[in-house]
């Protein structure tokens, strides 16, 4: 299975010229109760929102992976921020990540301002260490 940081590596190619694709990790072995295929949905779903505020300027996209501890637990966090021209109303693809991210018993944030770029922080609960057949759980990273 892939890693959030894998699907976001692979990305690269496929992305216009004109925008970088930068990480940070800041925490490693995350586990996430969530399907693979979620997982890589969520990460295409939250670049896509950065290249559409981006539009055809030139900029980039960081992916920040790391631990988030809050009152109700501990959380895996996928952190993205871009530099494009933000959003003045919550995109679409936003709300749908924030019912899959409650379903999960995660949390999505929003945060973008015109012209100063936007940050959607994706967190879903972490898991101790990946189940045996891994159908479960998703690594972040």
């Amino acid at each position: 299975a892939q890693s959030a940081v894998q699907v976001f590596k692979d990305m690269g190619p496929t992305m216009p010229k004109n925008i970088g694709l930068r990480i940070g990790l800041l925490d490693f072995d995350l586990f996430v109760k969530s399907e693979q295929t979620v997982l890589s949905r969520v990460v295409g779903d939250l670049v896509g929102v950065a290249m559409d505020s981006l539009g055809a300027s030139e900029g980039w996209i960081h992916l920040e992976v790391r631990r988030w501890q809050r009152p109700e637990g501990s959380f895996g966090a996928l952190i993205i921020t871009d530099n494009g021209q933000g959003w003045e109303t919550v995109p679409s693809t936003i709300q749908g990540l924030r019912v899959l991210a409650k379903h999960s018993g995660g949390r999505c944030f929003f945060d973008s301002e015109t012209g100063l770029g936007t940050r959607v922080d994706f967190m879903l609960p972490l898991m101790q260490l990946p189940g045996p057949d891994g159908s479960s759980e998703s690594q972040l990273i």
